[in-house]
């Protein structure tokens, strides 16, 4: 059995069909979130990943977006926020979702609201403690979380604060900022490791790179996806 981790799948249903049918039935996947919004098959592939026995679910800042839609009455969001929901590429989630039977739209629902974590901590082989969310922390944080922010936040990137050693066996892995933005001289989109290879960021921004990567958390291997082909 392996372990891996992967992000940001942003709608892509033909690179969550190369993973779902690459990785075995005995293997354990942990998604940080983001399945929605960009790309065209975001309910697809969330009423998929609740039914795969392997997902790990953690909760993204697009499926927090749907659910904010949903309990303000997407009608109305549609109308309010029509700038927000174009800038965040959801309007097709949320046309997708309204076709879908009631009873859909509840398991849904009721889906995200109960079978998704905000993080999800993970001991490797080697004794390695790996914090897991979609947007990422401050390893000082660890103990007193703001839920909110482990969906939002992209400050902790840009701090300077050095790595304290008492952490020297944890690392944080997250998505939700592209590495694209990290690394914009970097022609071809690889995980992003910083802060002495103690945080890993995993999302290649695949809504316009078409490429995932899945990161192996036991011996921190990783493999890539493209749309067209894996690698």
């Amino acid at each position: 059995m392996g372990v891996y981790v992967f992000a940001d799948i942003h709608g892509n249903y033909k690179l969550w069909t190369a993973i779902k049918n690459y990785y075995k039935t005995t293997d354990k996947l942990i998604f940080l979130g983001d399945a929605c919004d960009r790309g065209p098959d975001g309910i697809k592939i969330m009423k998929e990943m609740f039914q795969d026995k392997r997902i790990t679910y953690i909760l993204g800042n697009h499926e927090d977006l749907l659910l904010d839609y949903i309990n303000n009455g997407i009608t109305e969001s549609l109308i309010v926020s029509k700038e927000l929901i174009n800038h965040n590429g959801s309007l097709k989630t949320l046309k997708d979702f309204q076709k879908l039977t009631f009873l859909d739209q509840n398991d849904l629902i009721e889906n995200l609201k109960n079978k998704t974590k905000k993080y999800f901590i993970y001991i490797n082989k080697d004794k390695k403690n790996f914090f897991l969310s979609h947007a990422g922390i401050d390893i000082d944080n660890i103990n007193n979380i703001d839920y909110k922010k482990l969906l939002w936040d992209r400050d902790h990137i840009k701090s300077n604060k050095k790595w304290d050693n008492k952490y020297k066996y944890w690392y944080v892995v997250h998505g939700h900022t592209p590495v694209q933005i990290l690394q914009p001289d970097k022609i071809v989109p690889e995980i992003y490791k910083y802060y002495n290879n103690h945080k890993i960021d995993i999302d290649l921004g695949t809504a316009s790179s078409n490429k995932i990567a899945v990161l192996n958390l036991d011996t921190l291997q990783v493999k890539y996806f493209k749309e067209n082909e894996d690698e």
